[in-house]
């Protein structure tokens, strides 16, 4: 690693400088290289279940618009040919390990849209029990960018799904419904939980489902 920036500016800064050393080591304990050409620039080339292989890159020399001394957390992106389940599974165990990452905002390397409904990045650990679900969520449920959708005609709470595992999400979805039907009857907000309902308003029309808002 060196110590500069993306566009060649050093660093002054000694905590700067060490965290950005202190992430590269947990990379390389995760088995990612520094490319040769592109110091501080780090990336793992990964097989998917379908022996697929795409790279995954996490990016540690900032960019030249936001350099790395006003945001040291590394930069992960994934290229098109790697699938998004596992890019998501190595996001998680990036997370695990300690490195704070963030995402780039460019178009062609930003995640479509994934968990920005989320509390941040999910521990892969469910919520109620800690079991390890990290190879048990669908994790391609987080690209489509909204807190519930439409699977089988039934709605989905994305984060009921990539934050528990199966048995655990019957129970959250027990819950979530008596809590429903007791909102209902107390003619209160579905959403906040404590102002009166005024209006009533569709989340689904096939089927039919409201809530009161």
């Amino acid at each position: 690693m060196i110590r500069q920036n993306k566009d060649g500016r050093p660093i002054y800064s000694d905590k700067i400088w060490n965290q950005m050393v202190e992430n590269g080591e947990i990379l390389q304990k995760l088995e990612y290289k520094e490319n040769i050409n592109k110091p501080n620039l780090f990336y793992k080339c990964l097989t998917s279940n379908q022996n697929k292989r795409g790279d995954i890159n996490v990016d540690i020399r900032g960019t030249n618009v936001i350099p790395i001394w006003e945001d040291p957390d590394p930069i992960v992106y994934k290229f098109d040919n790697l699938a998004f389940i596992d890019f998501m599974k190595e996001v998680v165990i990036l997370k695990r390990s300690g490195v704070t990452i963030r995402f780039s905002f460019y178009d062609n390397c930003e995640p479509d849209g994934w968990g920005f409904f989320l509390k941040g990045i999910p521990s892969g650990y469910c919520k109620r029990c800690g079991k390890d679900i990290i190879n048990e969520v669908d994790w391609t449920i987080l690209q489509n960018g909204a807190y519930n959708i439409k699977i089988q005609e039934n709605l989905v709470n994305i984060n009921i799904e990539v934050n528990h595992c199966n048995i655990c999400k019957k129970m959250e979805y027990l819950k979530q419904e008596y809590r429903k039907n007791c909102l209902k009857i107390a003619d209160v907000c579905e959403i906040c939980s404590e102002k009166k309902a005024e209006l009533t308003h569709h989340i689904t029309y096939n089927p039919a489902k409201t809530i009161r808002l």
